[in-house]
């Protein structure tokens, strides 16, 4: 049973007129006529006593009334919170965000948007660069943090925030710690600990050792705590990002030098083209912010 016509019920129970409930309810009286004998032929009784001058209700109609009501009322809930939840849907973002994000800037920009845009949430979710991409072409994520080489032409929309670069990592003691910038070459054949496995920084590094035809020796790819601890037992030399190296390097046994050609690389938010309307107001702050 159509949820409308209950609606005409209650109405003409209330008015007891088909002319004035036509009237409020903006449908004919045929209509209104037709409609409450469709409810009286599914329910299987009459629910009005209908006369020459008005109609009443019948006492089966007295019965159903209360629970007219209440399938009424429970509707117009039903009805709220669908639009509640759509409201809150439209005004939630999702927005991926790399390891260490406050080193690029991010986490401000997000407080400050939150503080423009109070009406619109933000849910973060912190993954690797490589998972981050993964869940964007996915369609899992609409906005990502990334970060690429400058020679990388990304063929998604993208929001440079700023740039970074790649240093070396050196006990005090190491060879190469005589050179203010050490030549790319000289990392040839030596011992050398990179970012984890298929991440984008590992593949990054790799690419361009292939590229300048220069092989060091890979003695292990894992997170930078790990690679300081064995790098202060001389098992090699580091490359990491600068920015998180200066974050994390505590210990002043350790020698941070840049190398050139320097390996640098953009990072900024990257975007889908199917944005929600609160994902866009996002997109446009940020390229606002960092402008």
């Amino acid at each position: 049973m159509e949820i409308r016509y209950i609606q005409e019920f209650a109405d003409l129970a209330k008015t007891g007129s088909y002319s004035e409930s036509a009237k409020n309810l903006h449908i004919s009286q045929s209509s209104l006529s037709r409609h409450i004998q469709f409810m009286e032929k599914e329910l299987g009784e009459s629910l009005f006593v209908r006369s020459t001058r008005k109609i009443t209700l019948s006492a089966f109609g007295k019965n159903y009334l209360p629970y007219a009501r209440k399938i009424l009322e429970a509707s117009r809930q039903a009805d709220q919170a669908i639009a509640d939840f759509k409201a809150r849907a439209n005004s939630t973002i999702l927005l991926g965000s790399s390891y260490n994000a406050e080193l690029y800037s991010i986490t401000d920009c997000v407080v400050g948007f939150r503080k423009e845009h109070p009406e619109i949430f933000v849910n973060i979710i912190e993954k690797s660069l490589n998972e981050l991409e993964q869940d964007f072409i996915e369609g899992k994520i609409h906005l990502t943090t990334m970060a690429y080489p400058r020679w990388h032409k990304t063929k998604h929309m993208y929001i440079t925030a700023g740039s970074s670069t790649l240093a070396a990592v050196l006990p005090k003691n190491h060879f190469l710690c005589s050179y203010d910038v050490i030549p790319l070459y000289r990392f040839d054949g030596l011992d050398m600990m990179i970012p984890e496995e298929n991440s984008l920084l590992n593949n990054f590094i790799r690419h361009v050792f292939t590229r300048e035809g220069i092989y060091p020796n890979i003695v292990y790819q894992g997170g930078l705590k790990s690679r300081l601890r064995m790098c202060q037992e001389g098992m090699g030399i580091i490359l990491e990002e600068e920015k998180i190296i200066l974050d994390q390097l505590k210990d002043d046994s350790f020698t941070v030098k840049p190398f050139y050609p320097d390996i640098s690389f953009d990072y900024g938010l990257q975007y889908s083209d199917n944005l929600s309307r609160a994902e866009k107001i996002f997109v446009s702050y940020v390229r606002n912010y960092f402008k």
